[in-house]
């Protein structure tokens, strides 16, 4: 079996199927479909025994509400195929070919195969531009793939845009991070830490679903504390993990852009629930200097010249308009 594809589920009955079904619908049928019932309390858990009922490669698994992370690997220490895909159940699958375009890729026996998404906006049920300008990734060293992937501003955490091999997972102990809200950017720091080939697709293969209630449109205070944790504790994992001087000096890269979008994250709360953080985040500064993404050279030339406090206020006055064109 060359996938297994992993969909957590918890209270969206309203989208459940057409993520199921543009899964159901490819033309590649050499997979395992394993629905994670994360403890729904609306009919999502019926829906997924009813397609089980149907279809013999839907697998559902019933459990006590823990998480996002601990669904995904709930549905990752089930999994039987070569290679791991994670899809969000309020998203899903614009193009039939998705994994028979996957299935070639995967002959290599990469380690991470990444592929683009696109953005449908509930609101005024509109398409987004497609995100899939990926580089050449294939026969490069891992410092030069993310290297690449950051200049092209295609470095991606998300787990949705990247199907991994699931031994390479299994040899490592790589996981998502219980009660994390920013999983997938933990996540993937630890497969890029490891990793050593990748390839890629490029086409928009996801339809990324920006609908009102969702963590990214209502984000809470766990995912600012989540993503300070994050950058705090990584340069040292680095160490820990004995990264290359090349790799960790990319992988620092990496960490500035994080922060850059952790300023962006911090306008969005009321001053009294930041506050405490602030000196946290103010140390955390120093990350800019290594700065590659147009967002992080902005935010780090902002923060030379005003200093942390105006660079917020500046970045919550951009972000304010953007939210509202």
């Amino acid at each position: 079996m060359v996938f297994s594809v992993i969909i957590p589920v918890y209270n969206v009955e309203k989208y459940l199927r057409e993520c199921v079904d543009s899964i159901l619908a490819q033309t590649f049928t050499d997979y395992e479909l394993i629905l994670v019932d994360d403890g729904a309390t609306d009919t999502s858990g019926a829906i997924c025994d009813e397609y089980a009922q149907k279809d013999g490669r839907v697998q559902v698994i019933h459990q006590a509400n823990a998480g996002l992370a601990v669904a995904r690997n709930t549905g990752t220490n089930a999994a039987q195929g070569e290679y791991i895909v994670y899809i969000d159940s309020d998203d899903y699958i614009g193009t039939t070919d998705f994994l028979e375009k996957l299935s070639q890729k995967t002959k290599n026996g990469s380690d991470v195969i990444l592929y683009g998404y696109k953005k449908y906006f509930e609101s005024n049920q509109s398409f987004g531009k497609d995100i899939c300008q990926y580089p050449i990734l294939a026969q490069k060293e891992n410092a030069e793939v993310i290297s690449e992937l950051l200049q092209a501003d295609m470095y991606e955490g998300s787990a949705w845009t990247k199907t991994i091999r699931r031994e390479f997972l299994q040899e490592h102990g790589i996981a998502f991070t219980p009660g994390m809200i920013s999983e997938d950017s933990d996540w993937f720091l630890q497969v890029v830490t490891r990793a050593k080939t990748y390839d890629s697709v490029n086409e928009a293969f996801v339809v990324y679903r920006q609908r009102e209630g969702s963590i990214s449109h209502a984000p809470k205070k766990k995912s600012l504390t989540d993503n300070i944790f994050i950058l705090e504790t990584w340069p040292k994992k680095f160490e820990e993990y004995g990264v290359s001087q090349a790799l960790k000096d990319v992988l620092m890269s990496v960490l500035a852009r994080y922060y850059a979008n952790l300023l962006v994250l911090y306008t969005r709360f009321d001053k009294k629930e930041t506050e405490p953080y602030y000196e946290q985040v103010k140390a955390l500064g120093y990350l800019l200097q290594f700065s590659v993404t147009s967002r992080a050279k902005t935010v780090k030339f902002f923060h030379a010249v005003f200093g942390l406090r105006i660079t917020l206020f500046l970045l919550g006055i951009l972000n304010k308009i953007k939210r509202t064109t």
